[in-house]
């Protein structure tokens, strides 16, 4: 069962009060704002996943192999 934020009461009710306090014109456009942010958000840290995999790769490949000690 989802907890926190994401759990499905707790998104009702924020669409609740969204509705109160933006009233049924402003809410579609509200919530394609916040959808246009998440993708954003979700792009930028893919973006950023794949860096980072990419350096580590590249890390790991540039490691010279290990000498043997005490021969």
């Amino acid at each position: 069962m989802p907890t926190g934020l994401t759990s499905p009461a707790h998104l009702g009710v924020v669409l609740v009060v969204a509705l109160v306090v933006l009233g049924p014109d402003r809410l579609p456009a509200a919530l394609r704002q916040v959808a246009h942010f998440v993708r954003a958000v979700r792009r930028i840290v893919d973006d950023v996943n794949q860096t980072v995999a990419a350096a580590a790769v590249r890390d790991v490949v540039d490691v010279e192999p290990a000498q043997e000690v005490g021969t």
